[in-house]
């Protein structure tokens, strides 16, 4: 009853608005997963942007955590505006209409920019953790303005990676009618979209996770070893405490006259006996 609510209300809105949008004709069931869809995107832009926004104002709000989380800062802020922009994918599902220039341009440039620039900042972190882990000192001695250097650095390295298509090397554009917004071309076979695919594949997951891995494999063998000098130095102090009387009265049989294992005779020189000796 109330999908049926919820269709009929969506073909009146279309019958009053025909001169205002072009909508082809839809089947039932395509207009229920026109309206998830819509739902979904609009889910991803709430949540989204209330989750990084409120992660970004609880360590901005005070100056230590702000230098001490600054990277994690940056990455929330992308990702909350990153969400922002779900809402037009959401508007056009729910139209089902297609993006068209300049705003498929700017909707995808910026989807783009945004969701590379925390795949980099990300990196980033990474390398942050290495050196906490690996260099502890050097990572006291990092101040608030060269982490901002550093973030500085990757989104350069985000804009390089993502604004050749808007000097016409590739193109952003939706790739077909079912998909409403738009998104880098990548299933053009022309030579040139191809070779922008490789460069924004090796600079938009090569580098950053060979980075991320290299990074967590060091903090992994540091933390290894330190745990195994962990393990030596406290069986080192258990084995410095002990009582060496203690140590060695085990070895000796508790019944005399109980017949050891462990027995060796031995020839006393001085006088022809044999002496035993347990150990």
């Amino acid at each position: 009853m109330t999908i049926s609510i919820i269709t009929s209300t969506y073909d009146s809105f279309y019958n009053d608005n025909k001169e205002s949008f072009y909508i082809p004709g839809k089947t039932f069931n395509q207009r229920i997963t026109s309206l998830t869809l819509s739902c979904l995107m609009a889910l991803i832009t709430v949540f989204g942007f209330i989750g990084n926004g409120l992660i970004a104002f609880v360590f901005v709000r005070k100056a230590r955590l702000r230098k001490k989380y600054f990277l994690l800062i940056v990455i929330s802020i992308l990702y909350a505006f990153g969400s922002i922009f779900y809402i037009l994918n959401s508007y056009y599902i729910y139209y089902n209409e297609t993006m068209h220039d300049p705003m498929c341009t700017i909707h995808a440039y910026a989807i783009s920019t945004l969701s590379v620039g925390g795949i980099h900042q990300l990196t980033i972190l990474s390398l942050e953790r290495y050196i906490a882990i690996n260099h502890p000192f050097l990572l006291m001695r990092l101040s608030l303005q060269m982490k901002i250097f550093s973030a500085s650095g990757a989104f350069v390295w985000t804009l390089l990676t993502t604004t050749p298509p808007l000097l016409g090397w590739s193109k952003y554009k939706p790739i077909d009618d079912n998909l409403h917004y738009c998104v880098f071309d990548y299933l053009s076979k022309e030579r040139s979209t191809r070779q922008y695919l490789m460069y924004l594949f090796f600079n938009g997951y090569i580098a950053p996770l060979s980075i991320i891995i290299f990074s967590n494999y060091k903090i992994f063998s540091t933390a290894k070893g330190m745990i195994k000098t962990r393990k030596v130095d406290v069986y080192k102090k258990f084995l410095y405490n002990q009582d060496p009387d203690s140590f060695y009265n085990h070895l000796t049989p508790k019944n005399p006259c109980k017949v050891d294992k462990n027995v060796v005779l031995l020839p006393d020189l001085g006088t022809g006996n044999f002496h035993s000796y347990y150990f």
